[in-house]
Order: structure tokens, then C-alpha cells, then sequence
């Protein structure tokens, strides 16, 4: 949950990506791009990546993370197929 609240908010997230395999987060993931994998990072390299991030490259990354949520989540839509599955059930 708090991947999606992350990257609607337009936020690269800080994850493994390989805990996302055959799930929707993995469709929005991508290193260096939406988020940082920590799976091909050390502690240390992510530090390092991210007090020399310059500027225009996080704001690209907060874009991204952003327009990548909101072209594979669709959480209205959801809604309207969950509530026509409960309404099939009485």
C-alpha cells in the first residue's frame, strides 16, 4: 500500500523489486527510473547515489514514478468491478 501512496504522491520509492516479481507494483518499477533497487545496490551505493543525484534527475524520477502509477492503476475502476461482484452476490 504504501508503494502506491508513494508513487501517486509522484516519489521514487527505495525497494526490491524482486519482492514485486509476478505482482502489478512490478509493472511500475524500474531502477533507476521509478525507484532505487536495493537488490542491485548496497546500503552504502544508495547513499552515494542519492546525495549525488542532481536535481533535474529526481525531478525526472518523481515524473515518472507519477505518470508510471497513473497509466497502470486504476483504482476507480476496480471500484465499479468490485461493487458489480458484491451486487452479484445477493
Amino acid at each position: 500500500h504504501s508503494l502506491f501512496a508513494t508513487m501517486a504522491c509522484g516519489r521514487p520509492v527505495i525497494t526490491r523489486i524482486s519482492d514485486y516479481k509476478g505482482k502489478l507494483c512490478e509493472e511500475l518499477l524500474e531502477d533507476g527510473t521509478t525507484c532505487l533497487d536495493i537488490d542491485k545496490r548496497s546500503f552504502s551505493d544508495i547513499y552515494s547515489y542519492i546525495n549525488a543525484l542532481p536535481p533535474f534527475k529526481y525531478e525526472y524520477m518523481c515524473q515518472q514514478a507519477y505518470e508510471r502509477f497513473s497509466s497502470k492503476v486504476h483504482f476507480d475502476e476496480e471500484a465499479i468491478e468490485i461493487k458489480k461482484f458484491l451486487e452479484n452476490l445477493r
